[in-house]
């Protein structure tokens, strides 16, 4: 099989894994009705979910590493199927956190190893029309599988819901086991690779140091940026019938920014997108703490879309850069994904404390100041690596 093919099984996988991840805390408010769910228990099932990926990704890239990183993304759609169809026969707080915990490893593991297969497959490609389509199609599966849900939900009741989901995943799992599996043996995408590369060797690079370090500043300014829109805008008057506008363009903004922004890395220095993205994130965080009528508002949050979600590939992409000399992709886009996990942990609780204390328009405008510093190590990186040319 071919690399364009196995890009293509890649994609896929991606989709899945995002729409079910989104998917499944869906189910939440109808699960915890039957149930008798307190909210403390529902918060708690939902941090199972997210807190999994930093606990994970390490050990998943070593995983993959000995077992080939194809099947280790494989038997994540094992493990989450298995928790969507043991799901829909729960009875208890306990019974359901030991599935969103089956789920939650499946989930995981998906995203440090697959980022790591991507760059390999890319380096003979463009690098950034691939990441940034890999980054992008995500969110098809977010998106179309989540909403899907919902309107099942409604039809057939949660339980039916899930077991559906659950029982279509464990179906894809079984094609991909004897069906595609086979065809990628030996080959780059499931060849078992030597990792030679220790740990502490990732604190002596600096380049890497430096584009994480950028990543996880991008991350800090932006990833909350979703959840405290609505609130701001509902600050400046704006009717919440018309919030859902500003969902969708947003994350019609959000698709484009991935995509565009990746490939633009492909003709243009890398860097430079991602300095210059920064800097009109951060224009853009100021600018909403002005007056605007409703169609500048839906505009700005199209672009903010397109540049908040358009960083994401570019520092994948500068993260493979950073070690691709010893093709070690697995290790790094684990410590990449821990990284990214802290800041994500991180970013909703400082936007909110900002917000009660100071104002939700003085939140955003700390994001700004945030994602002007992310700049900073992100060009020293640049010279790092010329230096390391030389």
């Amino acid at each position: 099989m071919n690399t364009r093919s196995a890009i293509h099984q890649l994609n896929f996988l991606h989709i899945l894994n995002d729409g079910f991840t989104a998917s499944l805390p869906l189910l939440l408010p109808f699960i915890s009705k039957d149930l008798s769910l307190s909210l403390t228990q529902v918060g708690l099932l939902g941090s199972i979910l997210s807190i999994l990926n930093i606990f994970l990704a390490l050990p998943a890239g070593y995983i993959a590493v000995k077992y080939g990183g194809l099947r280790t993304l494989v038997t994540a759609v094992l493990l989450y199927a298995l928790g969507f169809i043991g799901t829909s026969f729960s009875f208890s707080f306990l019974t359901l956190a030991s599935l969103f915990l089956l789920a939650g490893i499946g989930f995981g593991v998906f995203h440090s190893v697959a980022f790591a297969l991507i760059a390999r497959l890319s380096e003979s490609k463009g690098k950034g029309r691939v990441i940034g389509d890999f980054t992008a199609i995500g969110d098809v599966g977010r998106i179309g599988l989540s909403t899907g849900l919902t309107f099942l939900v409604a039809f057939i009741g949660w339980k039916i819901t899930a077991l559906t989901y659950g029982l279509s995943a464990l179906a894809i799992f079984f094609y991909f086991l004897l069906i595609v599996l086979p065809k990628f043996k030996n080959t780059r995408v499931e060849r078992k690779v030597q990792g030679k590369v220790r740990l502490k060797d990732y604190l002596h690079n600096p380049r890497f140091i430096l584009v994480n370090c950028s990543g996880f500043l991008d991350a800090l300014s932006n990833y909350a940026i979703f959840i405290f829109l609505p609130f701001l805008f509902l600050e400046k008057g704006i009717a919440t019938t018309q919030l859902g506008f500003f969902t969708a363009v947003y994350f019609i903004g959000s698709f484009a920014g991935k995509t565009t922004l990746g490939r633009l890395t492909d003709k243009v220095n890398k860097v430079l997108v991602f300095v210059v993205s920064e800097i009109v994130m951060a224009v853009l965080f100021f600018s909403l703490g002005g007056s605007f009528p409703f169609f500048v508002l839906l505009v700005l949050a199209a672009i903010l879309g397109f540049f908040t979600s358009g960083t994401v590939p570019i520092n994948k992409i500068l993260v493979a850069e950073s070690v691709e000399h010893h093709n070690d992709y697995e290790q790094a886009f684990g410590i990449n994904t821990i990284i990214q996990g802290f800041a994500i942990t991180i970013s909703p609780f400082m936007l909110g404390f900002v917000s009660d204390h100071y104002g939700i328009e003085n939140a955003f405008r700390v994001s700004a100041v945030v994602a002007l510093l992310a700049t900073i190590p992100a060009i020293t990186s640049r010279f790092v690596a010329a230096q390391s040319v030389q």
